[in-house]
């Protein structure tokens, strides 16, 4: 976390922009809990796929990102917003695990319904983000979270199917997609606090 000195704030290269040392923590916390996401699903994967022993140790850290989202959220948002959105996210997290548990076992019936909970979920929580903040849009967020579920099945895909390749290309791409939402949720938030456009 960087702290606050004496300089009001910190050039932004040669764009003439200046970000302050809270403008500064707020997307690096952002970007730390989205791509975390990613890494802990990702964790996910290889334990339900690979039948490793640490999958209740993974699913524990997965489940502990809400939380810290609420924590971060609730101090722009308040308690309220940020509960609903650590039940979104919660909800999203379930839906991955019985994806991935489903696609494993073959029971494509539960891969349906996962997969249909799971973008169900994707479109609550971009209709939900969308009106507490006039610099997010519904559609964005939409396509940033259906970009995740698509990513997150071709990851399980290849996989199960040993095309490690493709497999650690799929997670690269879900890394970015989570660094994109992070970096997009925190300059709505700060451009919000600034009461300016981005």
């Amino acid at each position: 976390m960087i702290t606050k000195n004496q300089d009001p704030g910190l050039d932004i290269l040669d764009t003439g922009y200046r970000v302050t040392y809270e403008q500064l923590n707020t997307l690096i916390a952002f970007l730390d809990i989205w791509r975390r996401l990613a890494m802990w699903i990702r964790s996910l994967v290889t334990s339900i796929v690979y039948d490793l022993d640490n999958k209740d140790e993974t699913v524990n850290e997965l489940f502990r990102i809400p939380s810290e989202l609420y924590d971060t959220l609730r101090i722009f948002y308040g308690p309220t917003i940020a509960q609903q959105i650590l039940n979104l996210l919660t909800n999203f997290i379930t839906s991955v695990w019985r994806l991935v548990e489903a696609m494993k076992t073959g029971d494509q019936e539960n891969v349906d319904a996962s997969t249909q909970q799971l973008y169900q979920t994707a479109d609550e929580l971009a209709a939900f983000l969308a009106p507490i903040n006039i610099y997010w849009d519904e559609q964005q967020w939409r396509s940033l979270l259906n970009q995740t579920i698509r990513l997150l099945i071709d990851e399980v895909v290849f996989a199960l199917s040993k095309n490690h390749e493709q497999e650690i290309i799929a997670f690269n791409r879900m890394q970015e997609i989570a660094s994109l939402m992070g970096s997009y949720m925190a300059r709505g938030i700060i451009a919000r606090s600034m009461g300016t456009e981005e």
